[in-house]
């Protein structure tokens, strides 16, 4: 009986040892399955916070750039053009030399501006006025210049050269200190001077673009006659 008795208390020890060593280790794995869900679950949301940033980063950055485009396509639309404000009607020198030969007294002026006297301005008596274009710089082309000169010449239609006057103009003058009858004379006749070297240039001109076309004339001859001849042999 003393022996059953010692073996029944060896038993309780053993069977209550085994019972904790079983909670211990069921303690473990709760608190183990509980770290790696809890790190799992961190885990999920740092990145559902980065995927939230950047879809919202992503649509502030479409919202600017959406912003951005149509405020420039109001400034677009609003602000005036200068080209067009600026642009005036042409013709070319064929339409011109036309409207020349219908009604030339409806032309006031014709200006040349530019270092070759390449730029026209048709100006009309009712203020308007537009632009001829298509001049050419050539001795013997019959868009050129001197030649649209000619032609306003023997319609009787004025014609300035704005570069000329503006060189002439553009004298430096001493300070008007008073105006007595002398000083009034010299002014006159400086302003006389002027008009009369802008008439004189523009008749010079006339006069040069003749003697080339003469000569582009007689030059075409010659060779017509060396071909001619030529032929004949």
């Amino acid at each position: 009986s003393t022996r059953s008795g010692d073996d029944l208390q060896q038993e309780k020890v053993l069977s209550t040892m085994k019972l904790g060593f079983v909670a211990i280790a069921v303690a473990f794995q709760t608190v183990t399955c509980f770290g790696f869900s809890a790190r799992n679950s961190a885990e999920v949301s740092r990145r559902s916070l980065k995927d939230i940033s950047a879809r919202s980063s992503g649509q502030l950055c479409r919202r600017a750039f959406f912003r951005s485009n149509v405020a420039g396509l109001c400034l677009t639309s609003i602000a005036p053009n200068p080209a067009k404000a600026s642009s005036i009607p042409s013709v070319t020198v064929e339409e011109f030399e036309t409207i020349l030969k219908d009604s030339a007294k409806s032309v006031q002026v014709v200006e040349f501006s530019g270092p070759k006297s390449e730029q026209a301005v048709a100006r009309l008596v009712d203020g308007t006025a537009f632009e001829i274009t298509g001049l050419v710089d050539s001795a013997t082309d019959p868009r050129s210049p001197l030649k649209l000169v000619a032609t306003c010449r023997g319609y009787k239609v004025p014609t300035k050269f704005t570069s000329l006057e503006m060189a002439v103009g553009s004298t430096p003058k001493k300070k008007k200190v008073y105006m007595n009858a002398r000083v009034q004379e010299a002014a006159q006749k400086e302003k006389e001077k002027r008009e009369r070297m802008a008439r004189d240039e523009e008749s010079r001109l006339a006069e040069l673009y003749r003697m080339e076309e003469e000569e582009a004339k007689k030059e075409l001859e010659r060779a017509g006659r060396v071909l001619s001849a030529a032929e004949g042999q």
